[in-house]
């Protein structure tokens, strides 16, 4: 993982440095109206008081819910097919001829479709918008855990300035904090997106062009559908099945996300300003043989740095969810399996149950089946995410 880290911070550093023209414009906190004055949080450590702590935290909340919700949207097809990975609902789906058999003899490990395949496979059998089974929920589901989650985070860690030194504690503190409290909130939405993206019923017959879904996957009919069997099943407390594994995966999930791309955005803009504070020192230098600048380039640019700019933000973005994607992907795996057994022995499956049952299956690969469509669903969805935040907290001016 070390060598992961690296790489990533020197990619981003490269890819910062060639985007020079960044704007300077640090960050839009001014102090505004007199009325405004009268509902500062007051502070003894900064000048920089946020106004309206209240309204700034609905901004927060707005940026963070515009961002996910566009990112899972984006991101939806690829996000469908790592859950059928994991729950194998594409292992029977296999082709039946040779190749098919011989997987089938090997196992149901053997026969799981390629991403290519797999993506076809579903369009031909359940229509194109099919890929998008289940969005609206995941947008029900995005919108709130997103809005708390960002919002959350950044109260943490502004609340955790005076009194966690470190940056990275700071962060990861942060952002363990923010998941606990957003997945908690949401969990039951994000328990009903995963059960309609794991059905996996063909089309009706008669539902028209095979692009065009039936009216019975509509996402509203078969929430209802959903909630209705699980609470006739298990009550209240089915609509957080498989809680406990999910906190599991997502607070340290989430943790790592904002602690590394906190980490490689800081790394980048610094080196992007010691690169521009060495090309002025440059650009002196020539003009005066007796300068006096000594090494003070970099101590100045620890001090105060630049916005990122989006390809900043984008590349440190994919960074850490290549990174976090990698360290979490099996806890993952076992949360859906948990997410999705609903009846008999596998509904009574408990977390360690579960992990026994994927060693058995796969042994260890199988806690990494689907890390392809994960990665190729992570990179994109965490630099628009993170992209599309920044630039709302800019426009929105929230701090």
């Amino acid at each position: 993982m070390p060598q992961i880290t690296q790489a990533a911070t020197e990619a981003i550093g490269g890819w910062s440095r060639a985007c020079s023209g960044v704007d300077a414009s640090t960050s839009g906190r001014t102090a505004t109206s007199s009325t405004q004055d009268a509902l500062i949080l007051l502070s003894d450590e900064t000048n920089d008081a946020a106004p309206l702590i209240a309204h700034n935290a609905v901004k927060l909340a707005l940026c963070g819910g515009i961002s996910g919700a566009l990112a899972k949207t984006c991101t939806a097809p690829l996000a469908r097919l790592t859950i059928l990975y994991q729950v194998q609902a594409l292992a029977a789906a296999a082709p039946a001829g040779a190749a098919g058999a011989a997987g089938a003899a090997a196992g149901a490990g053997a026969s799981q479709l390629g991403v290519l395949a797999a993506l076809r496979h579903v369009v031909a059998t359940e229509g194109l918008a099919s890929l998008w089974k289940g969005n609206m929920v995941t947008i029900m589901h995005r919108i709130p855990y997103s809005a708390t989650n960002f919002w959350a985070y950044e109260s943490t860690k502004r609340a955790l300035e005076g009194r966690v030194s470190n940056d990275v504690a700071r962060a990861w503190t942060a952002g363990a904090v923010s998941g606990l409290v957003a997945c908690t909130a949401a969990y039951p939405l994000d328990l009903l997106r995963t059960r309609i993206a794991a059905d996996t019923a063909p089309a009706a017959p008669g539902s028209g062009l095979r692009w065009m879904p039936a009216p019975r996957f509509l996402a509203r009919g078969r929430a209802r559908a959903a909630v209705s069997r699980i609470l006739a099943e298990h009550g209240v407390r089915g609509l957080y099945k498989g809680l406990g594994a999910t906190l599991v995966q997502v607070v340290p999930g989430l943790a790592f996300n904002f602690c590394f791309y906190d980490t490689f955005k800081k790394l980048a803009l610094q080196a992007q300003a010691r690169a521009a504070a060495e090309a002025a020192e440059t650009a002196a230098a020539g003009e005066s043989r007796s300068g006096t600048s000594g090494g003070s380039g970099s101590d100045g640019a620890e001090a105060v740095l630049p916005a990122p700019s989006p390809l900043t933000s984008a590349a440190s973005a994919c960074a850490a969810g290549l990174v976090t994607s990698t360290l979490t992907f099996p806890l993952d795996v076992v949360r859906r399996r948990l997410q999705v057994y609903e009846r008999g022995a596998l509904g009574a499956m408990r977390y360690w149950d579960v992990v026994a049952a994927v060693r058995r299956e796969a042994g260890l690969a199988g806690f990494y089946r689907g890390i392809g469509p994960e990665y190729m669903k992570v990179l994109p969805g965490m630099a628009i995410a993170f992209t599309t935040y920044e630039a709302l907290k800019r426009l929105t001016g929230a701090v």
